[in-house]
């Protein structure tokens, strides 16, 4: 059977890998009767369904109202473990990481920019090294909740922060109350 759009195949298998973006395109659009690449990369503009590193430290597409508690759940201790240890290995420490929070927050600030328009802001910034550190820059703070891959520009993705794209309220917090019920996020 085929589901009606993409945001209920990724919704179906709660989420979907997409490293390699158009083979995830593909796997969404053979989930459905009659849909095109343009037919799911809509729903991504229309921030239905989020690309981001959520799990295992590889990239997805999830539900955009479940983004933020599955990067809470799978990726805030593993992001930790990596930056205390392969992060910390390349040179890349928490200091260097909030500087670069702070450039991001500023420069993504309402908009999208390419990841080399977010690795010149960075080099712009005085953070070197750009050419090792900068997808692990990315894929830290999406881990962290801060950004998240938006809509592409030709061929290549774009980054957003996640507060921007994906407003609180209209995440899903699935933790549990004392009476066992989910609740929205406040």
């Amino acid at each position: 059977d085929f589901l009606e759009s993409p945001e209920a195949v990724v919704r179906h298998f709660g989420a979907v890998q997409a490293q390699d973006y158009a083979a995830a395109l593909w796997a969404i659009g053979l989930r459905l009767e009659h849909a095109t690449a343009k037919d799911v990369e809509s729903s991504i503009r229309e921030r239905q369904i989020m690309r981001t590193w959520p799990l295992r430290g590889t990239i997805h597409f999830v539900p955009a109202e479940d983004l933020r508690w599955m990067v809470r759940h799978f990726a805030t201790k593993r992001n930790d473990q990596f930056r205390d240890t392969y992060l910390k290995k390349i040179g890349l420490t928490l200091p260097i990481l909030e500087s670069c929070r702070t450039v991001l927050e500023r420069e993504l600030s309402g908009q999208q920019l390419t990841r080399p328009e977010v690795y010149a802001q960075l080099e712009a910034a005085g953070i070197s090294q750009i050419s090792e550190w900068g997808i692990h820059i990315l894929g830290y703070w999406a881990q962290a909740g801060l950004l998240c891959i938006g809509p592409h520009q030709g061929k290549q993705p774009t980054m957003v922060l996640l507060d921007d794209w994906v407003p609180l309220e209209a995440s899903r917090d699935l933790s549990r109350d004392s009476r066992g019920s989910t609740s929205r996020a406040a």
